[in-house]
């Protein structure tokens, strides 16, 4: 059974077509962030697909990896993989709940690449709501998103900012303007 979104993203089709993309191992791919991970670190990634960054996590010293996506293919692609300390979980992103769910303050990050570019600011803000359950208080949130322009589904970096700060997270830093990664760092705070 697909899980066509909220917004009309059948993610099961849009990962089929990514799947032979290549993983990724570099670690420079983190290098706008790295610092402020602790020693033996937990990631919580939503929009996982196939579950590529999952190596660079884990050169990096993860302890525990969660990665959660609607596409019934990327996580059997995923949980096929021989990953340690990582589980993938399908579901969609939005409707998970701190009911059913038992990492409730447990990730030191959490993490989403190329992902809430293509949901809605409702679906956006339901899942940033979502993701202050999973931090630990002073957890970290990494966005790589789309961030030049404002149409239905992406935001600018300064209305990125805006939209995630109202959860209680504050900014800290980003990669370079021009940096193809559009990486932004925040913190929780509340």
């Amino acid at each position: 059974m697909n899980f066509i979104s909220e917004d009309n993203i059948d993610w099961d089709e849009h990962w089929q077509s990514h799947k032979d993309d290549q993983d990724f191992r570099d670690p420079k791919a983190f290098d706008y962030f790295q610092d402020l991970l602790p020693k033996n670190f937990t990631v919580i990634e939503l929009g996982c697909g196939m579950g590529k960054w999952y190596p660079i996590f884990e050169n990096l010293g993860c302890s525990f990896y969660l990665g959660i996506d609607a596409s019934e293919k990327a996580i059997e692609i995923a949980s096929s993989k021989e990953y340690k300390n990582a589980m993938f979980l399908r579901s969609r992103a939005e409707l998970l709940t701190y009911k059913n769910i038992m990492f409730l303050n447990h990730f030191d990050l959490a993490f989403t690449h190329t992902f809430l570019q293509h949901t809605k600011n409702d679906t956006k803000r339901a899942i940033i709501r979502i993701i202050q359950w999973f931090l630990k208080p002073s957890g970290l949130l990494v966005i790589q998103e789309k961030n030049d322009v404002d149409t239905e589904t992406t935001l600018t970096k300064e209305n990125w900012v805006k939209l995630i700060e109202q959860f209680g997270f504050k900014y800290i830093r980003s990669t370079a303007e021009g940096d193809p990664r559009n990486g932004m760092v925040f913190k929780r705070v509340v």
